[in-house]
């Protein structure tokens, strides 16, 4: 019998077992391995820190790139590697930059939100946690 859980992010039913991984369409052109959020059409775009409307709306990385109105697999948990990656192994969490960025700076201005860790230099695990809003 399968499991379904409601998904807040697409405010549909997801299969359980599929739940790490998403389907979605696309509201403009993305790339790959970036941090989208939904817009208000419920298609993902390039989340950005600095724009307050992003905070609470993150959904995961794109596993690859797409044009607007495809179809992008988006990474809500688990792990991802890509060998041109350079991940410094002292500092572990990933954060949300600008443009769907990853960044291991700390941000310190809109919100923080850490979206994995690196396990290793060309690896991350991927762990979306609520959005913090700086000061």
């Amino acid at each position: 019998m399968n499991q379904y859980a409601f998904n807040p992010l697409t405010r549909r039913l997801d299969l359980v077992s599929n739940a790490a991984q998403l389907l979605m369409q696309a509201g403009a052109q993305l790339g790959g391995q970036r941090v989208v959020c939904l817009d208000d059409q419920g298609r993902v775009i390039h989340a950005d820190h600095t724009v307050a409307a992003h905070s609470g709306r993150i959904c995961g990385i794109t596993l690859g790139s797409a044009a607007m109105g495809e179809t992008v697999i988006v990474c809500r948990f688990g792990l991802l590697e890509d060998s041109a990656w350079q991940w410094d192994l002292n500092k572990s969490r990933l954060f949300l930059s600008t443009n769907g960025t990853l960044t291991q700076s700390v941000p310190t201005t809109g919100f923080l939100c850490v979206v994995g860790y690196c396990l290793s230099a060309t690896q991350l695990f991927v762990d979306v946690q609520p959005a913090i809003t700086l000061g």
